[in-house]
């Protein structure tokens, strides 16, 4: 078994509503074809807020303007890499953020296949990557 560790700074985005969250449909790493949180790692000269919005630029194409940390997460989450067993140890630090643009659809030059906006009743184990259940219920105890 390999085992593999990753942290990064991810933003849970929901709708003014709050029943519809944006994520994004990763097409590369162990989350492949899950919807995940808009997010990833941070550069050498990067904080976490500086990442977090520069990711979420990347990733949707929207600007942050306002956000606040819900809390930091881990998950240890088994999967296969060329065809070996895989264990990530993953680890991220989450932010309720407010945005303003439009967020892109299209598949960009990151994981992404682009953006969408999902039904939070929609979402389970199935489809979604574990912090966006994690956040999702982080948030309805804020």
């Amino acid at each position: 078994m390999i085992f593999q560790s990753h942290f990064g700074v991810y933003a849970l985005i929901l709708s003014p509503a709050r029943d519809a969250v944006l994520l994004i449909k990763k097409r590369l790493g162990c989350y492949t074809g899950l919807y995940d949180l808009p997010g990833g790692g941070m550069e050498p000269e990067e904080l976490l807020e500086d990442a977090l919005c520069r990711e979420v630029l990347e990733e949707t194409e929207c600007t942050v303007t306002a956000m606040r940390q819900i809390g930091a997460f881990s998950v240890l989450y088994p999967h296969k890499k060329d065809g070996q067993d895989v264990t990530l140890r993953h680890l991220g630090a989450v932010y309720d953020c407010d945005v303003t643009g439009t967020p892109r659809t299209e598949a960009g030059l990151d994981d992404s296949d682009g953006c969408v906006w999902i039904s939070i009743a929609g979402l389970n184990e199935k489809n979604a990557a574990p912090f966006v259940l994690m956040a999702l219920e982080k948030s309805k105890q804020a």
